[in-house]
């Protein structure tokens, strides 16, 4: 598992997203799905937090929400319906409302 020992996150997207625009659509995808449940994975961690423990992480938790976005846009230029359903179904429950109430 590679992605052990190299870290997905948002400077890994930068790399994907130049596979999609190259055209390198499959590799961007393999890979897209590594960030998306690394993603997932903080993001978790993050929402499980209350108000006070979550100001700890401001700034990881804005880039990883900001991650969230982008891989749902990319998905959204290769114009790949599976992979947009795939992703939104991922990231549903993260929503910056929820953690405003």
């Amino acid at each position: 598992f590679p992605n052990m020992n190299f870290g997905y996150d948002y400077n890994a997207f930068y790399m994907i997203s130049l596979l999609a625009e190259a055209g390198a659509i499959d590799d961007a995808k393999k890979h897209l799905d590594i960030l998306a449940k690394e993603t997932e994975d903080y993001l978790n961690f993050y929402y499980s937090l209350d108000t006070d423990d979550l100001k700890v992480f401001g700034q990881e938790f804005a880039i990883t929400d900001r991650t969230k976005d982008d891989i749902l846009d990319i998905a959204n230029k290769m114009k790949d319906q599976e992979l947009i359903e795939k992703y939104k179904g991922m990231f549903a429950e993260y929503n910056l409302d929820k953690l405003r109430k």
